[in-house]
């Protein structure tokens, strides 16, 4: 690899990560961590220097159907914010061992061949394997699958335009691997939430009602806008932005009354009250956005829906300067009653711990 392109790659890695001193003695890795290697935009934009990529809420996932040995695994997408045309997708699965994480490797690839074929490409981290295919929504589907020491990894380019080259997607992929490989040395560790933040997040308790926290992390503006009901997230990013909007803060809980459902938490900090009760009333107002429920005790300025269509339960209120939003689904079956109570139960527990910052 040329020079400059090294050079390039190790600037990317900085982002959304704390670099630690060689000596450090390794702490143990959590979804967070291994969230912080996974693609980035920058890594994208580096790869084909065109910024329409736009990344999507991350996603925390632990013991939902785990291989032998496998901890925990996470995912990120990223979307062309004009249109649909093509989809990136990152995943990185963490093993307990590297015995394991061989084996989860060789799992993950009979899962990758099913339906597509094999492609040469060049190495990536310990191995790896590149496969090619389609399906009936993407006629271009090429992935990269590698394994460095306990990580497994994906790389998934789906796209209805072209089909991508194993080499592009090395591009793509060879600063994930150093970021894991920094991970697993101990000289990498996710940026942690400062304090005063923290401070206004969902309480500590919330893990003993709700469940479990599988996953936090910043998240750019784009997440929200792409998944806007408005369909239109260049204006919805715009009026974030004009609300005094920077990024948002991303919290991802299991609910332990079912399982298979989660409960996912997006705190966004406006200008001012009035820039947050003006975002949250456009919610309030949307009669078409599924039934009414009630938001129990999280002010006056709330609102609580539920989604048949979307499947998806959503509550947001307004305090002070802060639009909090709370919603319940489930990733990989269908949404059950089991999230309505859980949602309104955090939403309270957040209100409250605002109030008595």
């Amino acid at each position: 690899m040329k020079g400059s392109v090294v050079l390039g790659i190790l600037a990317l890695l900085l982002c959304g990560t704390v670099i630690c001193s060689a000596d450090n003695t390794v702490a143990e890795i959590t979804t967070n961590d291994l969230y912080a290697a996974t693609l980035q935009r920058g890594d994208i934009i580096f790869a084909n220097q065109c910024t329409d990529w736009w990344q999507k809420y991350p996603e925390f996932y632990l013991d939902f159907d785990p291989l032998p040995g496998e901890k925990f695994y996470v995912v990120q997408q990223f979307a062309k914010v004009n249109g649909d045309d093509e989809v990136i997708q990152n995943a990185l699965t963490y093993f307990t061992d590297e015995k394991s994480a061989k084996k989860g490797y060789l799992t993950k690839i009979g899962d990758d061949v099913k339906g597509a074929v094999h492609v040469d490409g060049p190495v990536l981290g310990d191995e790896c394997c590149y496969t090619s295919g389609k399906n009936s929504d993407f006629s271009h589907i090429v992935t990269a699958r590698f394994r460095v020491g306990r990580v497994v990894g994906r790389l998934t380019v789906m796209s209805r335009i072209r089909d991508y080259t194993p080499d592009e997607l090395a591009l793509y992929t060879e600063p994930t691997i150093q970021r894991i490989r920094m991970l697993l040395s101990g000289n990498m560790k996710a940026q942690p939430i400062a304090r005063r933040t923290e401070a206004i997040m969902p309480p500590a308790s919330a893990v003993e009602t709700v469940g479990p926290l599988m996953g936090s992390a910043p998240v750019s503006l784009d997440a929200w806008a792409l998944e806007d009901t408005s369909h239109d997230p260049v204006d919805a990013k715009q009026t974030l932005q004009d609300g005094g909007v920077s990024h948002l803060l991303y919290q991802v809980y299991r609910i332990k009354a079912d399982p298979s459902q989660i409960a996912a938490v997006t705190l966004m900090t406006f200008k001012d009250a009035e820039s947050a009760n003006d975002w949250l009333k456009v919610f309030i107002a949307e009669e078409s956005y599924g039934k009414r429920l009630d938001a129990g005790k999280t002010g006056a300025i709330s609102a609580y829906r539920y989604s048949e269509k979307l499947q998806f339960y959503e509550l947001q209120f307004a305090n002070g300067r802060y639009v909090c939003d709370i919603s319940g689904y489930a990733p990989f079956t269908d949404t059950s009653s089991a999230c309505q109570g859980p949602v309104r139960e955090l939403a309270e527990m957040w209100y409250q711990q605002i109030l008595n910052k």
